[in-house]
């Protein structure tokens, strides 16, 4: 009978149970017929199955009941069909899943209503992750049952094995509605988790582990009208994550969800971004909040290892201000830096290994594939600005020897490298490998991805660079030129401090 049902052979089905069939015979994993009317939704099979002596309380051999089946579905009237029969309302599956866990899950209101009037634990959490029915409802969006349950007095400050409470859970999603009906039931709107979930982070970095509260939280996933909303709320504008304040992420997002290197539309999905910026500063955010962890990047989350790591490219971020991340390249936002500079953010700070905002800007800055046309122009926006508006040193460079040129030779941008060498940048500086600009267009080097800019090299040798001084970017390259006996600016080649 139960392959029958399973089928959805609902006459037969009726037919063998009119003849006294046994109902309760399950399958190879447990389910009986009674799990797959449940399962398909047909009330009718239901009632007859359990009318011809069905037990309401089998069980899966994962402990998955004919109730759960029933919740999961959000299906009123098979589940009124159960309670009635006395189904177990608090019976678990496998991971301490609950009728009410899915009911909230699947967000009925009415089947949340029907299982807490018949004894349903508000609070039961499933194993591991410490879950509650308030959480699964707050995630998935679901307001009128996270109302129903606050109602029937589940708990507001809850937290899951991963440190969220149910605000966490609405914020993380962008469920207004829901951080609303949280915030004002009490919901505390700088509550800090202990532990960063991996998964927290959705703009295509990590948040990492860590402290983390609902503003950052919010703004991190780009959910901007969450985070106004908390602001208003009374949110501490100076928290932070990952060792990027709010402030940060807020300007950090606007750029780093383009294509890689900074090109292409802006999928991140986050609107009012310069809105959310200005609100932040209104409500105190520090302008000039330095970054205290390495940049964030994806494979895995791992943060770079700065300038002087074979793998890392220009600097990890470290010391970065708010106004350093709207330079950078993948942002080269001036409007943003015009926000931040008429709240008093300082364009003269740099990171810990000393790249400066221009830099950051001309190409030093994230991104891995080349960038397009689009965000070149960007890019080309961002150095004009922070040239002739903020005044930036067109031959300042960091620790490990990059300049601005360096950085617009290794991203090919000729329009940058003309500016830049108009502007008097100097066109033979070395960086802490021997490497200058035109060795850099000549085989750049960025992580696992090597681009050759011929045009770009093509361009500092008109503009007056000497093709023959310093090493060749490529490993091969310097391979290849030592073992011609090549000279390449010292007798015998340079490992260029290696």
């Amino acid at each position: 009978m139960a392959d029958l049902a399973k089928a959805q052979q609902w006459s037969s089905v009726a037919h063998l149970a009119r003849q006294g069939v046994d109902v309760n015979t399950p399958k190879a994993d447990g389910s009986t017929a009674l799990h797959w009317a449940a399962h398909w939704n047909d009330s009718a099979t239901a009632a007859l199955l359990i009318e011809a002596g069905a037990d309401v309380d089998a069980v899966t051999h994962t402990g998955v009941s004919a109730l759960s089946l029933a919740c999961e579905n959000g299906n009123p009237a098979i589940v009124g069909l159960l309670l009635k029969a006395g189904a177990e309302v608090n019976v678990a599956a496998v991971g301490g899943v609950t009728p009410l866990l899915l009911a909230a899950q699947s967000g009925h209101a009415g089947v949340v209503r029907a299982l807490l009037e018949h004894g349903a634990d508000v609070d039961a959490k499933a194993t591991g992750s410490a879950q509650t029915p308030l959480m699964w409802a707050a995630s998935e969006g679901h307001e009128a049952s996270v109302a129903l349950l606050l109602e029937r007095g589940a708990s507001i400050t809850a937290v899951s094995a991963g440190g969220f409470t149910p605000l966490m859970f609405a914020v993380r999603a962008g469920h207004l509605d829901v951080v609303t009906t949280l915030v004002e039931a009490g919901a505390d709107v700088d509550a800090a988790t202990p532990v960063m979930p991996a998964s927290g982070g959705r703009v295509g970095y990590d948040l990492g582990a860590g402290p983390i509260t609902p503003l950052p939280l919010a703004i991190a996933n780009n959910h901007a009208p969450v985070a106004l909303y908390l602001l208003a709320q009374g949110a501490n504008p100076n928290q932070g994550a990952a060792g990027m304040s709010a402030l940060h992420h807020a300007v950090y997002g606007i750029g780093q969800n383009r294509a890689a290197g900074g090109g292409g539309d802006d999928g991140s999905g986050l609107r009012g971004r310069e809105e959310l910026v200005r609100a932040l500063l209104a409500h105190g955010a520090d302008p000039n909040a330095r970054q205290t962890a390495p940049g964030l990047m994806g494979f895995g989350g791992e943060g770079k290892h700065g300038a002087f790591e074979a793998f890392g490219w220009g600097t990890n971020r470290v010391g970065a201000t708010p106004f350093y991340l709207a330079a950078d390249c993948s942002n080269a936002n001036p409007e943003l830096m015009r926000i931040l500079l008429a709240h008093g953010a300082d364009p003269s700070l740099t990171t810990e290994d000393g790249t400066t905002p221009l830099m950051a800007s001309s190409g030093l800055g994230w991104g891995y594939a080349p960038p397009d046309e689009a965000a070149r122009q960007r890019m080309l926006a961002g150095v004009r600005f922070l040239v002739e508006e903020v005044g930036a040193d067109v031959n300042a460079a960091n620790a490990a020897g990059f300049t601005p040129l360096h950085g617009a030779a290794y991203k090919g941008s000729v329009d940058i490298i003309a500016y830049l060498v108009e502007r008097g940048a100097e066109m033979d500086v070395r960086d802490y490998r021997g490497r200058t600009p035109y060795r850099l267009a000549s085989w750049a080097r960025n992580s696992t991805d090597f681009y050759r800019w011929p045009e770009a090299a093509d361009l500092l040798v008109e503009l007056g660079a000497n093709p023959r001084l310093g090493v060749p970017a490529n490993l091969q390259e310097r391979e290849l030129a030592r073992a011609a006996g090549e000279a390449t600016g010292q007798a015998g080649g340079t490992t260029g401090g290696r």
